[in-house]
């Protein structure tokens, strides 16, 4: 038989175990909270709506990264998936060409947007 070192972890899993019950207790009285917090913005369709440049509509682009405001989190921001809660809504890089024009306004009309650069880039904006 291989040792485990198993017993290594037995404080551990005692504490877990004597924690249950005030888990339990959260989660029950939390379970119909709506989740809040910031929206990273994303769209079902931003890889058909996105602008294509230099016929390269394959290539990887970090400026259409819909995980680049997930770093938000590491910093102790909270994220929301659901934009009905948001209290924030976060444009990343290039994201926001997903989206027509009356679903900018309503996000610009809500909570602060944020929009965090993807990579080195900088959200360009054209006018028509």
């Amino acid at each position: 038989p291989v040792p485990s070192h198993m017993e290594d972890y037995d404080d551990v899993m005692r504490g877990l175990a004597a924690s249950k019950p005030l888990w339990d207790a959260y989660t029950e009285a939390s379970q119909d909270l709506p989740l809040v917090g910031l929206w990273p913005a994303a769209h079902p369709r931003l890889m058909a709506n996105r602008q294509v440049r230099d016929c390269n509509w394959f290539k990887h682009d970090p400026a259409y990264n819909i995980e680049q405001p997930n770093h938000l989190s590491d910093i102790g921001l909270p994220l929301t998936t659901d934009p009905r809660s948001a209290c924030v809504t976060v444009l990343s890089g290039r994201i926001a060409e997903g989206f027509d024009d009356s679903e900018l306004r309503k996000m610009l009309a809500g909570g602060g947007p944020m929009m965090v650069p993807a990579g080195n880039d900088v959200m360009h904006t054209s006018s028509k």
